[in-house]
């Protein structure tokens, strides 16, 4: 947001974090000029009437505090859960079920939370309450800083995609259209930590 901030001082930008709407209500949010454009993290999608530009793949990371057992574990199967806590966002609740599902018997399920924020699910795992999965661009400094552990996960890749969604009757501004260009520049960045910050 600060490159496109000093580009650009006197445009005015609205963003609102919300928790992903289903594909009906992003059609009529888009099309009705409620929203001009919208940033979405999760599988790639088709919707009829949408213009759906993929923009980063955003793999995810189990990660555990520093004292948890699973970070001698060598590697973590869907196998390995069994008991313990799992922090997700309510995004991957679905696709988490989808990948236990087979493995999970009743004396043996995990108790899943799903938060709709990846920093309360970090602030969760630190304090010891479980582990769990979030974007790995997430975590980079709580890594970094001894905080966090990620887990060596050798099941399914963990991954969905950064997609800008617009109308496709939407004629974008020059303004819109050069931050949506600022976007693309600063994902392609080989060093963007936390590219939309």
């Amino acid at each position: 947001m600060q490159c496109f901030r000093a580009r650009f001082p006197n445009v005015e930008l609205r963003i609102r974090p919300a928790l992903c709407p289903q594909n009906e209500t992003l059609r009529r949010l888009l099309s009705e000029g409620q929203l001009d454009v919208a940033f979405l993290l999760k599988p790639q999608i088709q919707i009829d009437g949408l213009i759906i530009e993929p923009l980063i793949h955003e793999p995810f990371q189990f990660i555990a505090p520093p004292d948890h057992p699973f970070t001698h574990l060598p590697q973590m199967t869907s196998a390995n859960p069994h008991g313990v806590t799992i922090l997700v966002t309510e995004m991957l609740d679905e696709t988490y079920h989808r990948l236990f599902e087979s493995e999970r018997t009743p004396a043996g399920r995990s108790a899943l939370l799903a938060f709709n924020s990846t920093e309360a699910i970090k602030q969760c795992v630190i304090a010891g309450m479980g582990i769990g999965v979030v974007p790995k661009v997430a975590v980079t400094s709580e890594v970094a800083q001894g905080q966090l552990i990620p887990l060596n996960w050798a099941g399914p890749e963990l991954a969905f995609m950064t997609q800008v969604v617009w109308h496709k009757d939407k004629r974008l501004s020059p303004a819109l259209h050069a931050f949506l260009q600022v976007v693309r520049e600063v994902l392609a960045s080989p060093s963007a930590e936390s590219p939309l910050e």
